[in-house]
């Protein structure tokens, strides 16, 4: 399975709070890389509804979408979907979680954040396997990040609600963290790693390995990971070909 994720926005948090809208013809550089890219299931991060609309026009004959919105004010009310190609399996359930001290409300958010930050999973069988696929946004302060990826914090709490001990797992998105610090810890206590890593830095602005696509290495292999960078975003579109071990 060809696993992406993509952050598809170049504006930044004051720009939103300005309510200076993204560009159509922006926008229509991101959809072309998508094409392009081919994936069968990509994670997408900053996705606005109107942006959604677009999305589903483009790709609603090959994909299916899922993921709800995080309730925030309409100016930044955004979606973390996941698109899945139509007929590479079954997504049997789908959830859209708050990344917050309380999983179950979406608009709540973390005193000292920005927004609230919210995280789209999926249960897929996919050749008599099943998969729980997790794409995310995490808040850039690293105090927040720190309880984000905590032991007792709210993606080990929607880990320890979505998924058994031994289930295949792959956690997609914009993590705003290089593999270090309590990420790295979060990966390490879950067994996780980044298949990604050899792909070198992948938010332009900054050079940072922000993005990740994250899985269990003793039940999967991942191969042929590739960057797909344009002018649309300020982030690169990263894919790579992960699937079940077998014998």
């Amino acid at each position: 399975m060809k696993i992406a994720t993509f952050n598809v926005k170049n504006k930044t948090a004051s720009k939103i709070l300005r309510l200076k809208p993204s560009a159509l013809e922006r926008f229509r550089l991101n959809v072309d890389l998508i094409k392009k890219s081919d994936s069968d299931i990509i994670g997408l991060q900053e996705v606005t509804a109107d942006e959604y609309l677009l999305l589903k026009q483009e790709f609603g004959n090959t994909h299916d979408f899922y993921g709800d919105f995080r309730k925030s004010p309409v100016f930044t009310n955004e979606a973390c979907p996941i698109m899945v190609k139509k007929g590479l399996g079954t997504v049997t359930n789908s959830q859209t979680f708050s990344i917050s001290n309380d999983i179950n409300k979406i608009g709540k958010k973390y005193f000292g954040a920005l927004f609230p930050r919210i995280s789209t999973f999926i249960y897929f069988n996919h050749e008599k396997d099943m998969y729980v696929i997790g794409n995310m946004h995490i808040d850039n302060s690293k105090i927040i990040q720190t309880k984000t990826f905590a032991q007792n914090g709210p993606i080990q709490k929607i880990l320890d609600k979505c998924v058994k001990k031994e289930s295949n797992i792959i956690l997609m998105g914009d993590m705003n963290s290089e593999l270090s610090g309590s990420l790295y810890d979060f990966s390490y206590r879950n067994s996780l790693i980044d298949a990604l890593e050899p792909l070198g830095k992948t938010y332009k602005p900054l050079n940072l390995s922000i993005d990740h696509i994250l899985y269990k290495d003793d039940l999967m292999t991942s191969m042929d990971a590739k960057t797909f960078t344009n002018k649309g975003s300020d982030h690169s579109l990263i894919m790579v070909n992960i699937n079940k071990r077998r014998g």
